[in-house]
This record gives C-alpha cells, structure tokens and sequence, in this order.
C-alpha cells in the first residue's frame, strides 16, 4: 500500500507523457537531420521523460503543501495525508534529479544539453513554487515543457531554428492548457 502512494505522489497515471515528448523530439529532429535513430537513447529519453514527470509531480506536491493542506478536496494527497513524509519525497525527488541529470550527460555530455536541462528544471521549479501568486512565474514556468524538447533536440544539433520555434508554441500551448 505505501509503494501505492508514492506512484499516487508520482502522478505515474500520466508520466509516460512527458516521456513520449523527449522520444519524439528525438525521432523528429533525427528524421530532419537524416541520422540514424539510436534507438538505446530512444529507450533511456522515454525513461528519462517518465523521471522527470515523476520529479515535478514530487517537487509540485512538496511546494503546494501549505496551500493544499487548507483545501478540503486535496485532502487525500500523499503528502497532506502524510501517508507519505515529507523528509522521504524530498529525498527521493533530489534522488531522481540526480539520476535524471546524470542519465542525459551520459546520453548528450553537450554544454548546449546541459544548458536546456538546467532551463526546464529552473522553470518546472519556478512554476512549482510560485505559480499560485506570480502570474507572470506561472506564464513563464510553463515554457519548461519547451525546454525539455531542446534537451532532446541537443542530442543530435545544438541548435535548430525549426525545432526552437516548436519548443516555444508548445511551451506557449502549456501556458493556454493551463488557464
């Protein structure tokens, strides 16, 4: 029953989503640039991705507690419950970065990479931490998922004009999802 709540913190229902968004920016930028699919890479995007949902999901939870602890319907969240410690998500969320960032450098050790990387979890964070009383935080946090699609691109270019201006409608697409 505790593993139970700790894919309900993870929000595993859903993590293959993100998943499917760093494999196909992969496959689309490896089809524009005529390169051969490594299909490992394929492989440890899509688990990559699925970290990375499970990470904003612990980190959203963890940031949102003061507020969802004085709303009656979040009630039966993991954290809010405390069927799961605080101490315990914070550990495994700092565990699953760690292992996420170490997975791409291993995957794409490219400053351009990095730099991505480190751009879709300021703005994941920032969104996670601010987005209930910074409109602007929340405007700009949502162009994360932007960012994970140029960590992908950055596997085979380190900069494409094409697949930047796709990160941006998508990123701009999160923030009109969200509304």
């Amino acid at each position: 029953n505790r593993l139970i709540e700790y894919l309900r913190l993870g929000r595993i229902f859903n993590a293959e989503i993100l998943g499917l968004l760093y494999v196909f920016t992969y496959i689309f930028t490896a089809t524009l640039y005529k390169i051969k699919y490594d299909y490992l890479v394929i492989a440890l995007l899509f688990i990559v991705g699925i970290l990375t949902h499970i990470w904003g999901a612990f980190n959203n939870d963890r940031m949102d507690l003061k507020i969802d602890k004085n709303v009656r319907y979040c009630a039966h969240k993991p954290l809010v419950s405390g069927t799961v410690s605080i101490r315990s998500a914070k550990t495994i969320e700092y565990f699953l970065l760690v292992v996420i960032v170490i997975l791409i450098l291993l995957m794409s050790p490219k400053m351009s990479t990095l730099g991505y990387l480190f751009g879709a979890y300021l703005l994941a964070y920032l969104y996670n931490r601010y987005n209930n009383i910074n409109m602007p935080i929340n405007v700009i946090g949502q162009m994360y998922a932007g960012f994970a699609i140029l960590v992908s691109m950055s596997f085979i270019v380190n900069f494409d004009y094409v697949i930047f201006l796709s990160a941006i409608v998508i990123g701009l697409n999160g923030i009109y999802l969200s509304e």
